[in-house]
């Protein structure tokens, strides 16, 4: 036992020296910063507008969110892969392909979705955030969106090249000028308004710096490409990009959607007091949602590269490693700070926030569960189990939204973060006990050795 121990420490002192940890503590240590200017932001605004205004504002941004969440294509796992398999083969042409492609449908995505909002921004103003007036709000924020569709295309440039210094600069940067605009605008007595426009305009210059970031270094690696070259360029692996980006867009969107709706119904079913607590309580468990998709976005390159190869031990190997010495540490770590909650927002938020504590705990136990998890989802994209990536979101999607409909009403946004806490448990142990052989494989006892 004595023996274990030692071993598991020393690898896992290795492995906190290798580039997997540099590179995650690099954007975590960004995000660390941006959201703790975030939640100061967060907690300003709620104790200034109060619970009613503050999920008005809530709602105000949640429902252009969902429309784009339901017509993005999701770009960003299929990017990173295919311009790592391209730019590994010194293939310019197909790598530039693959940005201009990207960019292009995520401008076309967001511009539908703006379309979709104009388009029903007066239902949405009487029947969903009610508040008179929102609906020049509504179209504000969906605008802002727009501007910001090429953040995902970039970010894939990025990381596929490495530049994780350049996103974590770029991050703080924006963070910080965008807390600063709302919390100007807010505290000049603009209200509402100050709040929904603040927050439009940071979400538009993060895509335009991303953009200015993204299309520099691709260009200077890549060469650029037209939209005609660019489709020359992918003869013979359209079809194959084609139904990668269908599924895991599918998979990602039916995992979102009960996340993003869930502000929406508690608002819509519960009324904006609830949508404020439910609001408060994503806003402090966001850092733990970050470091979960941070930790994908550094592993997956890692684990396709190893796919790539067909070392399937090594691939295993090193899934196994992520499991026991990154995602089990980090899980118990979120899990820990579950007791914490209701000190926190007591000071922070005050006495009338109270009833957004058990709310805030179970969407931290979901979080809990998602970080251990981490690593599932790029092991099985490189695998190649995208159907499956997108079945088990769907189903555990549709009895979620069932969840909410059922424990909204007489718990309000406790009920909602019940139904996520469970549906967070359910998707990684579905994906496991439907692919026995892969959770086989990765309890076998391979040799564990930093990266």
């Amino acid at each position: 036992m004595v023996i274990e121990i030692r071993r598991w420490a020393s690898t896992l002192a290795g492995l906190l020296k290798r580039p997997f940890a540099r590179d995650v503590g690099l954007l975590l240590g960004a995000e660390g910063i941006a959201l703790l200017l975030l939640a100061v932001q967060g907690v300003l605004v709620a104790r200034w507008l109060g619970p009613s205004g503050y999920g008005v504002v809530a709602l105000i941004m949640a429902y252009p969110f969902v429309i784009r969440l339901v017509f993005d294509a999701r770009t960003s796992e299929a990017t990173i892969r295919y311009l790592g398999e391209f730019h590994a083969r010194h293939a310019r042409d197909k790598a530039s392909a693959i940005v201009v492609a990207g960019y292009l449908i995520d401008a076309a995505t967001s511009i539908l979705a703006f379309a979709v909002v104009a388009g029903t921004a007066w239902w949405a103003d009487g029947h969903l955030v009610h508040d008179e007036g929102s609906a020049g709000l509504l179209m504000v924020f969906a605008a802002a969106l727009v501007l910001a569709s090429p953040s995902a295309t970039s970010k894939s440039v990025l990381r596929t090249l490495g530049a994780f210094s350049t996103m974590a600069i770029a991050r703080v940067a924006v963070a910080a000028v965008g807390a600063g605009l709302v919390l100007s605008l807010v505290g000049a007595g603009l209200g509402i308004e100050g709040a929904v426009w603040g927050s439009a305009a940071t979400q538009a210059l993060d895509g335009i710096v991303l953009l200015t970031l993204g299309v520099r270094r691709a260009r200077g690696t890549w060469g650029p490409a037209s939209p005609r070259a660019a489709w020359a360029a992918l003869e013979g692996r359209r079809r194959e990009l084609a139904g990668f980006l269908a599924w895991t867009n599918l998979g990602s969107l039916l995992g979102l959607i009960p996340r993003q709706l869930g502000v929406i119904l508690v608002g819509a079913i519960g009324g904006a007091a609830e949508a404020g607590y439910f609001r408060l309580a994503q806003s402090l468990t966001a850092f733990s949602g970050i470091g979960f998709f941070t930790l994908q976005s550094v592993a997956y390159p890692r684990l396709a590269a190893l796919g790539g190869t067909g070392d399937r031990p090594k691939l295993f190997a090193t899934a196994r490693r992520y499991a026991l010495l990154v995602g089990a540490p980090l899980g118990v770590l979120v899990a820990l700070s579950i007791p914490l909650v209701g000190p926190i927002i007591r000071l922070l938020a005050g006495s009338a926030y109270n009833d957004a504590i058990v709310t805030t705990q179970f969407m931290l136990g979901a979080a809990a569960v998602a970080v251990g998890f981490f690593w599932l989802r790029p092991l099985y994209l490189t695998l190649g189990e995208v159907k499956l990536l997108a079945q088990i979101p769907g189903v555990t999607a549709v009895l979620t939204l069932l969840g909410f409909v059922v424990l909204i009403p007489p718990f309000g946004a406790v009920g909602a973060a019940f139904a996520l806490l469970l549906m967070g448990i359910a998707n990684p142990s579905a994906l496991l006990a439907l692919r026995r052989h892969h959770a086989v494989r990765l309890l076998r006892r391979h040799p564990v050795t930093a990266e």
